[in-house]
């Protein structure tokens, strides 16, 4: 049990910034497309 939340709480806020990493890049990626369709 100790060794599961030892190596859970590092991979969950590992996940948390990957997802907000991913989550910017693919709002960066979507205005582009969009600004690109809108030119």
């Amino acid at each position: 049990m100790p060794v599961g939340t030892r190596t859970q709480k590092p991979l969950w806020r590992w996940g948390m910034n990957f997802f907000a990493a991913f989550r910017k890049l693919f709002v960066i990626f979507h205005g582009w497309i969009i600004f690109n369709l809108y030119l």
